[in-house]
């Protein structure tokens, strides 16, 4: 076993990983083990999945759908002023894009983000109703109430929702 660089050791059960550090030799004659206590203590920490802290702290989930659902709207936003009228009238019609968004056939590249940002309002209201719509709406809207406007009306007839 090596002393210096850390080294993994694989399961032949499950195939995994797990990490043994450099610090499991005496730390002052580098030539023995610790005791198996401080060992067992060593791998543990040096497997323990580390927590992000400060910026990179794990967001809320309905955070996340909101960063999301705003992402698709801006894009749908920003492609719609290069569509054709047809395109630009088909795109803001509920019914079209229910029919794209439940057909088996590929979606066009122009009207996806906007088929996605219809299919997570769907989602939303299968697993919460009108309620966690409206939370998700609440925060996109806190972030840029243009684009939230935009949300309105591509959520518009999904359960009760109306533009």
């Amino acid at each position: 076993m090596p002393k210096t660089g850390e080294l993994s050791a694989l399961c032949d059960e499950c195939g995994g990983s797990t990490r043994i550090p450099t610090t499991v030799w005496c730390p002052e004659c580098q030539l023995n083990l610790r005791n198996l206590t401080q060992i067992t203590e060593l791998i543990k920490e040096a497997n323990e999945v580390q927590v992000p802290v400060g910026d990179n702290v794990k967001e809320p989930l309905l955070d996340q759908v909101a960063r999301r659902v705003g992402a698709l709207a801006m894009a749908s936003e920003r492609r719609f002023r290069s569509l054709t009228e047809v395109q630009q009238n088909l795109i803001i019609d509920a019914r079209h894009l229910d029919i794209v968004l439940f057909s088996d056939g590929r979606v066009e590249e122009w009207i996806l983000d906007t088929v996605k940002l219809r299919s997570i309002g769907y989602r939303l209201h299968r697993e919460g109703g009108m309620r966690l719509m409206q939370d998700v709406h609440a925060r996109v809207s806190v972030h840029n109430r243009e684009v939230a406007r935009s949300v309105d009306m591509w959520w518009d007839k999904i359960g009760d929702w109306q533009s």
